[in-house]
């Protein structure tokens, strides 16, 4: 593609020193810059490229192939945070160079890389969240990559995880006389239609069945 620079030159003129490069004439991808110059007899030289000028403007992009969801609790790993399927591409031109996810755990985010130094325009490695790294409660899930370029995409949570691995417990207020327990009944006895029990769970899914 060639652009003017200028179309006239005052009389006389021998010699133009400089030229402008402008942002917006350039590709994405590599630019190769030549000088094609010519007289006013109509002869033309065309150079060979003196340089050139990477561009990428595009920010790479991603592709949730999982469609993980929200709002399930787990008491133990679900298989499939071992082999989570969301692919990266950067179609600018300068390939990928590091792509990370970030865990936000009950408010507090923190972000871990999963590879630096790419240098592919598409990452379709599957990868893992370990288990051990999620706290109890909500564990949000998002994504981010970033080119050679340094353009960037950072997305919302893509999915969540809700971990409880403690039990629920009990605290016992059951006062029956041992004379009452011990003892064989016909009919329901007056003392077993209310028993105190105390059932709770400490942490986060709360109870859901009691038997």
């Amino acid at each position: 593609v060639e652009h003017v620079v200028s179309s006239s030159f005052p009389a006389g003129t021998m010699t133009l020193n400089s030229i402008t490069l402008l942002w917006t004439d350039l590709l994405d991808g590599v630019n190769d810059i030549m000088v094609v110059a010519t007289d006013n007899a109509g002869n033309r030289y065309q150079s060979n490229s003196l340089f050139h000028i990477q561009r990428d403007s595009l920010i790479p992009s991603y592709n949730d192939r999982g469609h993980y969801g929200f709002g399930t609790w787990y008491s133990t790993a679900p298989s499939w945070i071992s082999n989570i399927d969301i692919d990266f591409s950067d179609q600018g031109g300068s390939k990928l160079s590091r792509i990370e996810y970030g865990l936000s755990a009950n408010g507090t985010e923190t972000w871990n890389t999963l590879a630096t130094g790419v240098n592919m325009s598409s990452y379709l490695f599957n990868w893992s969240v370990p288990w051990g790294s999620l706290a109890r409660g909500t564990n949000d899930i998002r994504i981010r990559a970033i080119d050679y370029a340094g353009n960037g995409v950072t997305s919302s949570a893509l999915f969540q995880i809700l971990k409880d691995d403690v039990a629920p417990t009990y605290i016992s207020s059951v006062d029956v006389p041992l004379v009452s327990q011990n003892r064989w009944y016909n009919a329901t006895p007056n003392w077993s239609e209310h028993v105190a029990v105390q059932v709770f769970d400490p942490l986060y899914s709360l109870l859901n069945t009691l038997n």
